[in-house]
């Protein structure tokens, strides 16, 4: 079982992460959206008693923001254990044998059947790497509405407060 959960463990950090590194993307977007909202208000409209360095402090606060909300979201609607082995079933064609051995009680795992499964999965995980199905993707499209927002960003840094 430790082999099983092992496994498991191995599979779902690297959904988690996958996970978080999308969302990350699209909280930086909204709060960056955000912080050039914060920045272009003081260029249209006289604010004052303005701190000198407003922009960095919008760059900064955005830019943190994004990653925790992203962190938040992700550690609160994550991926589960179970959730974890039957993507793993499904990624390495397992016929649910690890995520069957997962739900089994401890009662159902002491018996002959119980047993069997849990030898039976835990011998099909031993010829795989988690690694090799299990990469870290980033959709390229996910750069863009960060890169836009960047630039937007730079653009409202150079302009002067009024």
């Amino acid at each position: 079982m430790d082999q099983i959960l092992a496994q498991v463990s191995r599979a779902r950090r690297r959904l988690w992460l996958d996970l978080f590194l999308n969302r990350v993307f699209t909280c930086l977007f909204f709060t960056l959206i955000i912080a050039v909202v914060a920045m272009g208000v003081p260029k249209l409209v006289a604010i004052p008693q303005l701190p000198t360095n407003w922009t960095l402090w919008c760059g900064f606060a955005g830019l943190t923001a994004g990653v925790v909300a992203a962190l938040a979201w992700t550690l609160a609607r994550g991926m589960s254990t179970l959730d974890a082995a039957v993507e793993l079933d499904s990624r390495f064609e397992l016929r649910e044998r690890v995520s069957s051995s997962l739900a089994l009680t401890s009662g159902d795992a002491a018996t002959p059947a119980g047993q069997a499964l849990l030898s039976d999965a835990a011998r099909a995980l031993e010829r795989i790497e988690v690694g090799s199905r299990f990469g870290i993707t980033l959709p390229r499209h996910k750069w863009l509405p960060v890169l836009t927002t960047a630039c937007a960003f730079l653009l409202l840094s150079l302009l002067g407060n009024p």
